[in-house]
């Protein structure tokens, strides 16, 4: 399989980055939270949210070429001398794949790119199901792994909650409407 190939059966990768940008989080969709660096020594972090697995699925296509999404602007860069990692088809084959989410978390576990860390795979619904007491947790500072994991928590879900507590009281469980318009206009 070609390049061209794979770009005509799963659309172009930048494209597919581009339409993964626009998604909102509803109770039923799903979401990423990475941290990517935007400088030398600067890192920025990010919610993707999907409306389903299989659009997770099509994102990680991308993702597998970010160095291809990333380079495209550089003028040294040939698009036709790009060659992926992997084969063409593995690409096409993977896409071909039903995914639970598990396969999207293991997926984000075992994703390794030097400007890019996958932190996090779940569904929003869990997000929303943060109750009082975590959601308090939450809003205090907390500053290593193992901390987070004596309370219960993940870095994403700390993360966003924490966020959310900078302009509400009451946790997502108490909130649902309130939190998703957070998770939509803050990330």
């Amino acid at each position: 399989m070609t390049k061209e190939e794979l770009f005509d059966e799963l659309g172009h990768p930048i494209m597919v980055w581009d339409e993964s940008m626009n998604v909102e989080a509803t109770k039923s969709s799903f979401y990423l939270y990475e941290v990517h660096q935007v400088g030398p020594t600067s890192y920025e972090n990010k919610v993707w949210f999907f409306d389903t697995l299989d659009a997770f699925k099509r994102f990680t296509y991308s993702l597998d070429l970010i160095d291809f999404i990333f380079q495209i602007d550089d003028e040294e860069f040939s698009e036709d001398e790009f060659e992926s990692e992997r084969p063409f088809q593995f690409y096409s084959e993977m896409q071909k794949r039903q995914w639970t989410i598990e396969d999207c978390k293991q997926y984000v576990n075992e994703y390794n790119h030097c400007l890019m860390d996958l932190i996090h795979f779940g569904s929003v619904q869990e997000l929303l199901n943060v109750n009082d007491v975590q959601f308090e947790k939450c809003k205090s500072l907390i500053f290593s792994i193992e901390e987070l994991e004596r309370n219960h928590l993940h870095e994403a879900e700390y993360q966003i909650m924490n966020d959310y507590a900078q302009i509400s009281e009451r946790s997502p469980m108490q909130s649902a409407d309130r939190f998703l318009q957070f998770l939509n206009e803050s990330w």
